[in-house]
């Protein structure tokens, strides 16, 4: 398998792996999404959305050859998948996510998707040198 793929499945693994803290216990990322989208009225709504839609898009992506058009589409869809996160984050005061569970998960999300992109990017390139020889 292509390391650009398994940079890949690793930071999507670890985005559903954040945790986030509640009153009582902590729930999975993936959990709040599909809660806070259908909790209609919620401003945290399109957040939800395009968290969800993210993950969508990363599934479609995955097998695809890395072309401009795609690169461009991974930046999108990282930025998707961000966007709940960096809500979440200025919704609730920052004590609230000091704790290994989010933090670790977090930005070994960040770390592997920019990897991912940058292998993918190298992919491009080498499939772009080797077409013009």
């Amino acid at each position: 398998m292509a390391l650009q793929k398994v940079l890949r499945l690793l930071s999507l693994a670890f985005y559903l792996l954040i945790m986030l803290k509640g009153q009582m216990i902590a729930m999975p990322l993936f959990t709040w999404l599909l809660f806070t989208l259908f909790d209609f009225g919620n401003p945290g709504q399109f957040f939800a959305l395009s968290g969800i839609a993210g993950l969508g898009w990363a599934y479609v992506l995955r097998n695809r050859d890395r072309t401009a058009g795609i690169l461009m589409l991974d930046v999108v869809c990282c930025g998707l998948l961000a966007a709940p996160l960096a809500w979440r984050m200025m919704e609730a005061p920052f004590e609230q996510f000091k704790y290994g569970a989010f933090i670790i998960p977090a930005v070994s999300f960040i770390i592997l998707y920019t990897a991912a992109m940058v292998t993918g990017y190298r992919q491009h390139r080498r499939m772009q040198a080797g077409s013009q020889r």
